[in-house]
């Protein structure tokens, strides 16, 4: 087998002294084959490329392009697409958890609010506005009254803005726990209710406090919240006004008594 690029020579072998000398020509012709025969290049054609050149440009390719990234490693698959876009999701529910929770919270705070109001009416209910008002006044004036006084007291004119009080001076104790005979008036001309607190003088603690008296009722006997020593103790009787209609304090005055305990 010949090597590429070379062609195949025909010769003959040499002439006998009895067919004659070749001529010049043949004997050229002749001599030629003897020679070696010079290389001849082959260019390949682009229909045609040889394979040291397509070799070649095999490697050439191979260096100059960039190597091929798996769309995953990048985060371009659908896989990873759908992990980047898990984020977000997961943010977006955490958001949605938050609010939630809020909602919840201000639901619970409200509905706190409601369950109060509804007991305190169901105790403005229960036991009513008129519980304001002393259940031991009765409607009239002290019975210790003459008809004169009574109709003297009916009576009289107070002007706006005054306010007449009544208590008697000294009220006596039989005993310590024992009821007294205190005269509590809101006389007929009033035009406001009232309550009275009686304190002592000695120590400022609370010995009575009255509900609200409406014009035209008086209370007859009180009992003091604190029992006494037998004697007689120094206290003061606070008036306060209160709007007939609202019950809001509108003024106060005062009046010194004495508590007499007896045992």
């Amino acid at each position: 087998m010949q090597p590429n690029g070379y062609k195949r020579a025909k010769y003959r072998a040499p002439r006998r002294a009895s067919e004659g000398a070749p001529s010049a020509s043949e004997e050229r012709r002749e001599a030629e084959p003897l020679r070696e025969a010079p290389a001849r290049r082959v260019d390949a054609t682009p229909e045609q490329p040889s394979a040291d050149a397509g070799r070649a440009s095999a490697a050439k390719s191979a260096q100059g392009a960039a190597p091929r990234q798996d769309p995953f490693a990048r985060g371009e698959g659908p896989e990873r697409h759908s992990a980047a876009k898990g984020q977000p999701g997961r943010a977006e529910a955490a958001a949605r958890g938050g609010r939630r929770k809020r909602v919840a919270l201000i639901v619970g705070i409200v509905a706190v609010l409601v369950a109060a109001a509804a007991l305190v009416a169901a105790l403005l209910h229960t036991f009513g506005a008129d519980d304001v008002y002393d259940s031991a006044a009765v409607d009239g004036q002290a019975p210790y009254k003459t008809p004169e006084e009574v109709q003297e007291e009916l009576d009289r004119v107070v002007r706006d803005g005054m306010f007449n009080i009544s208590i008697v001076s000294s009220i006596e104790f039989a005993s310590a726990d024992a009821p007294g005979k205190a005269y509590i008036e809101n006389v007929p001309a009033n035009k406001y209710c009232m309550q009275v607190t009686i304190t002592d003088d000695a120590s400022g603690e609370v010995l009575y406090e009255s509900g609200v008296l409406r014009p035209n009722q008086c209370i007859e006997d009180i009992t003091l919240a604190k029992p006494l020593a037998p004697g007689t103790h120094q206290a003061t009787a606070t008036f306060t006004a209160l709007d007939a209609e609202t019950l809001d304090e509108v003024g106060e005055t005062a009046a010194q008594i004495a508590l007499v305990v007896n045992q």
